[in-house]
């Protein structure tokens, strides 16, 4: 993500695990810049600590219904894999 594009308020992922709202900006040493960030939501899921942080805003990704519905089918997919590689597994052990 460009120091241009990140505004305030702005769900995203960043440096550290978790989806994380800005709460402020600040151009920085890098020619990127900074952001300031608040995790909303842990990796897993559930609704995290309010914690803050801070990350060049370069390992920034904005998180919007295209994103999520990525996400929704990585996981699935996965889901899908697991079950099938379980019940291969007990089928060759019967």
């Amino acid at each position: 993500m460009l120091f241009k594009d990140a505004k305030v308020g702005m769900l995203v992922t960043a440096y550290q695990k978790g989806y994380h709202v800005i709460t402020g900006k600040e151009p920085g040493n890098s020619s990127h810049g900074i952001v300031h960030l608040v995790r909303v939501v842990t990796e897993k899921g559930d609704v995290a600590p309010k914690a803050t942080s801070h990350c060049d805003v370069s390992y920034c990704s904005e998180v919007n219904r295209e994103f999520i519905t990525l996400i929704y089918n990585e996981r699935i997919q996965a889901a899908n894999k697991l079950l099938l590689n379980l019940t291969s597994f007990l089928e060759k052990e019967a």
